[in-house]
Protein backbone atom coordinates (compact mmCIF):
# COMPACT_ATOMS: atom_id res chain seq x y z
CA UNK A 1 0.00 0.00 0.00
CA UNK A 2 0.79 3.87 -0.51
CA UNK A 3 0.80 6.45 2.36
CA UNK A 4 -0.47 10.08 0.96
CA UNK A 5 -0.16 12.24 3.76
CA UNK A 6 -3.43 14.86 3.21
CA UNK A 7 -2.56 18.55 5.32
CA UNK A 8 -6.28 18.89 5.79
CA UNK A 9 -6.46 22.21 7.74
CA UNK A 10 -3.77 24.81 8.71
CA UNK A 11 -4.09 27.16 12.24
CA UNK A 12 -4.78 30.68 11.54
CA UNK A 13 -5.08 32.89 14.01
CA UNK A 14 -8.73 35.06 14.28
CA UNK A 15 -8.49 38.73 13.94
CA UNK A 16 -9.49 40.55 16.91
CA UNK A 17 -11.46 43.46 17.18
CA UNK A 18 -10.42 46.43 19.66
CA UNK A 19 -13.64 45.26 22.15
CA UNK A 20 -12.45 41.88 22.02
CA UNK A 21 -8.85 42.35 22.47
CA UNK A 22 -10.25 44.97 25.56
CA UNK A 23 -12.23 41.75 26.71
CA UNK A 24 -8.73 39.74 26.47
CA UNK A 25 -6.95 42.61 28.73
CA UNK A 26 -10.04 42.09 31.28
CA UNK A 27 -10.06 38.88 31.29
CA UNK A 28 -9.65 37.06 34.92
CA UNK A 29 -8.93 34.15 33.33
CA UNK A 30 -7.60 32.55 30.12
CA UNK A 31 -8.75 29.32 28.91
CA UNK A 32 -6.56 27.70 26.42
CA UNK A 33 -6.99 24.33 23.97
CA UNK A 34 -4.20 23.72 22.73
CA UNK A 35 0.00 25.34 22.21
CA UNK A 36 -0.89 27.69 18.66
CA UNK A 37 -3.72 29.25 21.17
CA UNK A 38 -1.68 29.52 23.96
CA UNK A 39 1.23 31.50 21.51
CA UNK A 40 -1.05 33.61 20.00
CA UNK A 41 -2.70 34.58 23.51
CA UNK A 42 1.31 35.76 25.08
CA UNK A 43 1.96 37.04 21.39
CA UNK A 44 -1.40 39.49 21.93
CA UNK A 45 -2.14 39.83 25.53
CA UNK A 46 1.09 38.51 27.35
CA UNK A 47 1.56 35.85 30.11
CA UNK A 48 0.18 37.60 33.25
CA UNK A 49 -2.92 36.35 33.28
CA UNK A 50 -4.24 33.02 35.20
CA UNK A 51 -4.41 29.85 32.69
CA UNK A 52 -6.24 27.33 32.40
CA UNK A 53 -5.29 24.65 30.03
CA UNK A 54 -7.16 21.33 29.05
CA UNK A 55 -4.09 19.22 29.52
CA UNK A 56 -0.71 18.69 29.72
CA UNK A 57 0.24 19.37 26.32
CA UNK A 58 -1.16 22.92 26.42
CA UNK A 59 0.09 23.25 30.10
CA UNK A 60 3.69 22.65 28.66
CA UNK A 61 3.24 25.34 25.73
CA UNK A 62 2.22 27.78 28.36
CA UNK A 63 5.52 26.85 30.45
CA UNK A 64 7.62 27.41 28.41
CA UNK A 65 6.26 31.01 26.72
CA UNK A 66 6.70 32.14 30.64
CA UNK A 67 3.01 31.96 31.63
CA UNK A 68 3.40 32.06 35.68
CA UNK A 69 -0.11 30.61 36.88
CA UNK A 70 -0.66 27.30 35.07
CA UNK A 71 -3.76 25.13 35.84
CA UNK A 72 -4.78 21.91 33.94
CA UNK A 73 -6.15 18.17 35.05
CA UNK A 74 -4.20 15.38 35.77
CA UNK A 75 -5.99 13.00 34.32
CA UNK A 76 -8.04 15.30 31.29
CA UNK A 77 -10.87 13.46 30.42
CA UNK A 78 -15.41 14.02 30.74
CA UNK A 79 -15.36 12.17 34.02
Amino acid sequence: FEVVRLNTYDTVSATWTEEQRQLGENAAVVALASPSASEIWAERMGTRHPTACIGETSADACKKLGFAQIFFPESPGLD
